[in-house]
């Protein structure tokens, strides 16, 4: 049970990764690198949610979901908060990137819970 256990969670981060390592090659792919606040935010995004998802996959810890679940919204929310809307591409790729990071954390969360209570850190 516990290969299961540490294989699914491994999955859930390595998507992470994936999102994390697209969200920061996202302003040079979808052509947005000019737009210095969008590209900086997709950048920084991506540098922390690759780096939580690495953390994860060397050793994992509940916090790290719940850390990357608090990125995934940031990531929605962060064109309005930001003021980058006007700026589609960018947009979209947060909100999109965004919603796959949190869906997996939330996913994640509510699985460990379901299946053998809360890890310890």
């Amino acid at each position: 049970m516990t290969w299961f256990l540490k294989r699914k969670e491994s999955i859930v981060d390595v998507v992470n990764l994936i999102a994390g390592i697209l969200l920061f090659v996202a302003p040079w792919v979808l052509g947005y690198a000019a737009e210095r606040t969008a590209a900086w935010t997709s950048w920084a995004s991506g540098v922390v949610v690759a780096a939580m998802a690495l953390i994860a996959l060397a050793r994992f810890a509940e916090w790290e979901e719940w850390v990357e679940g608090a990125l995934g919204a940031w990531m929605i929310l962060s064109p309005w908060a930001i003021g980058f809307t006007t700026i589609s591409m960018a947009m979209y790729a947060h909100i999109v990137l965004g919603f796959v990071v949190l869906v997996a954390a939330i996913g994640e969360i509510r699985w460990l819970h379901m299946h053998h209570g809360a890890t310890a850190a």
